[in-house]
């Protein structure tokens, strides 16, 4: 088992749903086997307001992953 293999494992095991990364980010393989949902941004910033809007807007007390 990779690196990426774990730290994929171990968001779908906190519940992460979704997350938003750069376009090379090698964990998107990772969790997209494990069926969670990712989101690719050309600019950091972007990524991040992404994931604050998110956690805001769903009505839910959740978390949403940044990964650069």
């Amino acid at each position: 088992m990779s690196g990426f293999e774990s730290v994929a494992r171990i968001l779908k095991q906190e519940g992460v749903e979704c997350r938003s990364c750069f376009p090379s980010n090698p964990l998107i393989e990772e969790v997209a086997k494990l069926c969670i949902r990712h989101f690719a941004f050309r600019h950091e910033r972007r990524a991040i307001m992404a994931a604050d809007d998110f956690s805001r807007i769903s009505g839910r007390q959740r978390f949403r992953v940044v990964a650069m």
